[in-house]
């Protein structure tokens, strides 16, 4: 009957086949790829018993978790070559930054709108971290910042900037220069740069993508110029929130009823 099975049923054979031998090392690649949740927690029980054995495990993936659970050392290959070998929070850290960026920077801008008149138009929109240098992927909180370049083809007073973050079409979070009270005026020919400033991004792992406008007034729906999915970023997360899309500071406090004392940690 093997040769009517699937790719995936094959993989499936061959790990239940490798793990029931005892190996004294066993290479993984990409097996828990395959297969549903069932199969996984069985994967997973069994890799944690081989490990306990104290015997050597290499696990082949892309899957951060899985990578970040099982393994106290990680290699980062890219194109054939060593990147990186050592502990594998750096090797994940390293990852997101470097290859995911790099992914990006090939993706162009989407879809633009501009009023009728062109008074104002938005030459470029960039990423750039705490440092102002440009990047496409972060981490989970750390500092960045959107940068709209515009210029004005005509006298204009008071323009409102807006930023938007989306995962995909859903709003993550939205602000404009109306809020912050925020006045200005500019001549014909003149550049500006507008700057939104998260101190600390707060988003777990996931591709996302801004939208970016220059509105005539806050409540206008009419604007000078936009651009959706300006640009994209990606983020890469040391935290494990199970699926979610943003980190919120937190603690959790277990106690018993009645008593003062308890056991805390931050997440």
């Amino acid at each position: 009957p093997v040769k009517r099975y699937s790719s995936g049923m094959f993989v499936r054979l061959g790990f239940a086949v490798a793990v029931h031998v005892d190996p004294d090392v066993l290479l993984i690649d990409e097996v828990l790829a395959v297969g549903g949740y069932m199969f996984r927690d069985k994967c997973v029980q069994r890799i944690n018993r081989f490990r306990e054995a104290g015997k050597t495990m290499v696990v082949v993936s892309h899957n951060k978790e899985m990578i970040q659970k099982l393994c106290n050392r990680a290699l980062f290959l890219y194109r054939g070559k060593v990147m990186f070998l050592g502990d594998t929070r750096e090797a994940l850290d390293m990852y997101h930054t470097g290859f995911a960026g790099e992914a990006l920077r090939g993706k162009g801008t989407g879809r633009r709108e501009r009023g009728d008149g062109r008074e104002m138009e938005i030459l470029r929109v960039e990423l750039v971290d705490g440092e102002g240098q440009p990047r496409n992927s972060f981490l989970t909180a750390e500092p960045m910042r959107v940068r709209i370049h515009f210029r004005a083809n005509v006298p204009v007073d008071n323009p409102v900037f807006y930023s938007r973050i989306r995962e995909g079409y859903r709003i993550l979070h939205g602000t404009t220069t109306a809020r912050f009270d925020i006045h200005s005026h500019f001549e014909p020919g003149e550049e500006g740069v507008a700057e939104v400033r998260y101190e600390s991004l707060n988003l777990l792992d996931g591709e996302y993508n801004i939208n970016v406008g220059i509105k005539r007034d806050h409540f206008s729906p009419l604007t000078y110029d936009q651009i959706d999915g300006a640009v994209h970023f990606t983020v890469g997360s040391r935290f494990d929130q199970g699926g979610a899309l943003v980190y919120l500071p937190h603690r959790w406090e277990v106690r018993k009823q009645g008593s003062g004392e308890g056991q805390g940690g931050r997440g």
